[in-house]
């Protein structure tokens, strides 16, 4: 059995909310929204987001497709799966903040 230790790196490490804001306002002007569409998305992300984190337990891309979901029919726009899937890969491929540095591929003993 191999060791693992986990914890929550998002906005601690990487740049967690960065990530997430960016591509939502993508997809919001992908979908031909402008910037009040923008900004109330955001806010209806960010708060369906803190609602549902305060629930039973959900995994994050589920969090994420909610807060989602709930974010672009706030602006009046349709999601699809692929947005889901965009979403999840932007908070994935968020990038570290610069004082941190890389991490080792493997554990170090």
């Amino acid at each position: 059995m191999l060791p693992w230790l986990t914890f929550d790196c998002y906005d601690t490490l990487v740049r967690y909310s960065e990530g997430k804001a960016a591509a939502l306002a993508k997809l919001v002007r992908a979908k031909g929204g402008d910037d009040a569409a923008v900004d109330a998305a955001q806010v209806i992300f960010e708060g369906r987001e803190r609602e549902i984190q305060n629930g039973p337990f959900l995994s994050l891309s589920a969090v994420l497709g909610e807060s989602l979901r709930s974010a672009l029919a706030a602006a009046g726009l349709e999601c699809t799966p692929a947005d889901g899937i965009t979403i999840i890969e932007a908070v994935c491929n968020a990038d570290p903040f610069c004082r941190c540095r890389p991490c080792p591929t493997r554990p170090q003993t």
